[in-house]
């Protein structure tokens, strides 16, 4: 629910409910209804993580390039507290 109480730009709300199937009961009529929260600006979540953390480590296989995931992530760090390090591919 934390996730609906952002702006509107942030988020996306997705609902599908399935037609009645009258010759089921009440609760199993609708099986495949659903609802989902598509989060569209992973900042606006990060940024306490940032604010509240002494140091953060994101570790990953596909981070690159990483420079569009700093834009999007650390926007508000001040210039030279952002350290990376990139590795080969480690399995043989």
């Amino acid at each position: 629910l934390e996730g609906l109480a952002h702006s509107d730009k942030d988020a996306r709300v997705l609902l599908h409910v399935e037609p009645l199937q009258p010759l089921r009961p009440p609760a199993a009529s609708r099986p495949d209804s659903w609802l989902r929260v598509l989060h569209l600006n992973p900042a606006t979540y990060f940024a306490s993580v940032l604010s509240e953390a002494h140091a953060v480590v994101l570790c990953g296989g596909t981070m690159q390039p990483f420079e569009d995931l700093r834009q999007q992530l650390f926007t508000n760090l001040p210039p030279g507290r952002l350290r990376t390090a990139a590795y080969g591919h480690i399995v043989p």
